[in-house]
Order: structure tokens, then sequence, then C-alpha cells
């Protein structure tokens, strides 16, 4: 958790980046894909706007994923990298 004594990127590199590292790794991208979807069309969402990594094998598994389902994504995501 983050906590006010905590600088922003000390926060970001022990809990977000290594989290988001995962997603270079598609096998993982598409299992996180699939059941984030599955929420989605549990709860009644056909459309979403997406904020995706960086890695590009991600982003493929998301649209992937989403495809399968019928689903809308817009992705919205960075040009820079970290």
């Amino acid at each position: 958790m983050a906590s006010s004594s905590t600088q922003l990127l000390e926060w970001l590199d022990k809990y977000t980046f290594p989290v988001e590292g995962k997603f270079q790794d598609k096998n993982y991208a598409q299992k996180i894909a699939s059941f984030f979807l599955d929420q989605l069309l549990q709860n009644g969402t056909t459309t979403a706007l997406v904020l995706t990594t960086v890695y590009p094998q991600s982003v493929d598994a998301l649209f992937e994923e989403a495809e399968l389902r019928n689903m809308r994504i817009i992705k919205c995501f960075s040009q820079s990298k970290i």
C-alpha cells in the first residue's frame, strides 16, 4: 500500500512495475485478459476503453480474447517506454 512517507517512484518500482512486467509473457497476458473480459461480460459490459501495458504481446492477447467474445475494445497506451 502507498503511504505518505513512500516516494512515488519507489512505490512503482516495488509494486506496479514488477506486476506489469509479467505481461511480457503472452500466455500470462492471455490468462489475465480472459479473466478481465469474462468479468466485464458478467457485469453486462460489452465495450471498454482499456489502458494497456507497453508490451505489444499483451495488447495482442487482449484483442484476441475480446474478438473471441465479440467485444469492442478501445486501446489507450503510451508511446513512451519506462
